[in-house]
């Protein structure tokens, strides 16, 4: 069974649309893949699910709930890894690449753009600048086990996760 990482804002995002890509993920293919998460993930997890902001935008379905993302949570696998190496542009996802390595963590599955080597981003219309990630949580990153560095920046085609989730 592959295991992933999967930063907060799928989890979010899956709350706010749990029939939505990043729902399906959560709820529908849970028994896909084993969830890896720590305490510094899982406590920024619960800061995130109890901003007041965020309860309004959740959807009240029945089992696709907070509740179900707590249990998922719960039933996790947890790691603790030794040190997070500063890797990523963004040090607050840098406990999400260091989590990924120590558990040697098949995916880390993500919508942030820090997390993500520029090749995977596009531009839009003409425009310079990065923007958003081109399949978004789409296409995981595989984690290799070796170097953080080393998985940032890792093809991202291709992705058992990717054919399992479709």
């Amino acid at each position: 069974m592959v295991s992933c990482v999967l930063d907060t804002v799928i989890f979010v995002r899956g709350l706010i649309n749990p029939h939505g890509y990043c729902g399906r993920i959560i709820f529908r293919h849970a028994n896909a893949y084993r969830l890896i998460v720590s305490a510094t993930t899982v406590q920024e997890m619960i800061q995130v699910f109890d901003r007041p902001s965020l309860a309004r935008k959740i959807r009240g379905v029945a089992g696709l709930d907070r509740d179900a993302v707590m249990r998922a949570i719960a039933a996790a696998t947890v790691v603790e890894p030794e040190t997070t190496p500063p890797v990523s542009r963004d040090p607050k996802d840098d406990k999400f690449l260091a989590v990924a390595a120590a558990a040697q963590a098949g995916y880390l599955v993500s919508e942030d753009n820090d997390l993500y080597p520029p090749s995977v981003t596009t531009r839009r219309h003409g425009s310079s600048s990065r923007s958003r990630s081109a399949t978004r949580a789409k296409r995981p990153i595989p984690i290799s086990a070796s170097s953080t560095k080393q998985a940032k920046t890792r093809s991202v085609k291709n992705c058992a996760l990717e054919r399992l989730i479709k």
